[in-house]
């Protein structure tokens, strides 16, 4: 079997995570993504906390 046509594979939940990770990470690029909540609060250093999809 040829590696690089057959790359391995993780569990399945795993590989749904890393996908949603990317497709986040597209939109985030692309100035696309939401956040919620749409305001979010800051933590002790200032940094938001939210959700961005």
């Amino acid at each position: 079997m040829n590696p690089r046509l057959n790359p391995p594979a993780g569990p399945p939940d795993d590989v749904l995570d890393a996908t949603a990770a990317a497709w986040s990470a597209h939109r985030i690029a692309l100035g696309r993504a939401g956040r919620i909540p749409e305001v979010p609060e800051l933590d002790v250093d200032g940094r938001a906390v939210e959700i961005r999809y």
